[in-house]
């Protein structure tokens, strides 16, 4: 079975309460089949707060980023340079729950009621 990668971005009281949200439209929109690819296969996140000052598109671009994440001939990840552009994260934390097909799914708050959630998924 593969992968696919998601982002959804959903409004709640907590991040919570977004990504119950999430998950129920997507099992709706997708199946409860399992192997849709989608949030909908996701059980949990891991919420990584935004940092003061850092801009909405700005966690989107980094988001993006994260997906594109060139590696060696070892098969380790190159986080150097996302580490050095986003310092106030800790990018080889959220690349491994990002990059984790069957673990939670990432979560960075966009504001007191806004969450982006990503990753793959099962499909």
């Amino acid at each position: 079975m593969g992968a696919e990668s998601f982002l959804n971005i959903g409004k709640g009281k907590t991040a919570q309460h977004a990504f119950d949200k999430l998950v129920e439209k997507a099992q709706w929109d997708h199946g409860h089949a399992g192997y849709t690819g989608t949030i909908a296969e996701k059980n949990d996140f891991v919420e990584f707060i935004r940092p003061k000052g850092m801009r909405r598109d700005s966690v989107r671009k980094m988001v993006e980023q994260l997906e594109g994440v060139m590696y060696d001939s070892y098969g380790l990840p190159d986080l150097e340079p996302l580490q050095a552009l986003y310092p106030k994260f800790n990018i080889q934390k959220m690349h491994n729950i990002y990059q984790e097909k069957w673990g939670p799914a990432l979560c960075i708050s966009l504001s007191d009621t806004e969450y982006l959630f990503t990753g793959y998924a099962s499909s």
